[in-house]
């Protein structure tokens, strides 16, 4: 058998999305927008409803940011 490093033995393994839990700053209520820390780019509206309610901007939360999804989990001091 010829080793050729461009034939597989099967399908391509799937690579699972990387998740990752962020801390944010709320900086919009109307539309949702957060700044995730740590990332340079401009507030990012989250993909997901919100799992808590009531948000206002300064707030601190915690997101799931998985793949490109974003989720807020829920809201720093209550």
């Amino acid at each position: 058998m010829i080793d050729n490093p461009y034939v597989n033995d099967g399908p391509p393994a799937k690579s699972s999305p990387v998740t990752r839990w962020i801390d944010a700053t709320v900086t919009s209520t109307a539309p949702l927008m957060v700044q995730l820390d740590g990332f340079d780019e401009a507030p990012q509206e989250p993909t997901k409803p919100p799992l808590v309610g009531g948000l206002v901007v300064t707030d601190r939360v915690l997101c799931l940011l998985q793949g490109r999804q974003l989720v807020i989990l829920g809201r720093y001091g209550g």
